[in-house]
């Protein structure tokens, strides 16, 4: 009897390790999440590539998003053709604005995404997404975040230095990446 008390509250100790470093798994995205929700405004510079299924499209752009106002600005900075053109987004609605270019700015995947939507959906989803899942790869970090519902849900996938500077994000929806951006200078002010 004594020897599977002994086995029994050694299984429960195990057990509850594994809870602990899981929860502080959580918690490095929960630290994460609470430092841009208290920031004034994150910027970054994104390498985007954008996902038409038939076409792939790159530009470079400077991303802002303020948390306490939910909003973004995303401005193209190249290639050189569309360089200018400022989109500014909330979660429901947006407005692109430039002299006189027009750019394909289509929808993606189930026609639920515009690329010009990169810097709302990243901000939203580190602001107020669920977290899937947070994981270690090597010594950087994956945040999984999940944005919408049903047929309009988006999978986005963040990767971090150890740490906690996003470098890179993935957005997908049904499967399908349609949107990636390499960050640069990172900046939460």
């Amino acid at each position: 009897m004594g020897k599977w008390m002994v086995v029994i509250t050694l299984m429960g100790i195990l057990c509850m390790s594994g809870c602990e470093k899981e929860g502080d798994v959580m918690q490095n995205a929960l630290d994460f999440r609470a430092s841009v929700l208290n920031a004034a405004v994150c910027t970054y510079e994104g390498n985007i590539t954008a996902n038409y299924g038939d076409r792939m499209y790159t530009c470079t752009a400077q991303c802002q998003y303020s948390p306490s106002e939910l909003t973004a600005v995303m401005t193209l900075t190249a290639p050189e053709s569309i360089s200018g053109i400022v989109a500014t987004t909330t979660s429901d609605s947006g407005v692109v604005e430039f002299e006189d270019v027009a750019v394909e700015f289509g929808e993606l995947g189930n026609g639920n995404v515009a690329p010009m939507e990169l810097s709302q959906l990243v901000g939203d989803a580190w602001t107020k997404g669920w977290i899937e899942s947070v994981s270690q790869e090597g010594e950087d970090w994956l945040y999984t975040y999940r944005l919408g519902y049903d047929e309009e849900e988006l999978v986005i996938y963040t990767r971090l230095t150890p740490q906690k500077i996003p470098y890179a994000v993935e957005i997908y929806e049904n499967d399908t990446c349609i949107l990636e951006v390499d960050i640069g200078d990172f900046s939460i002010s």
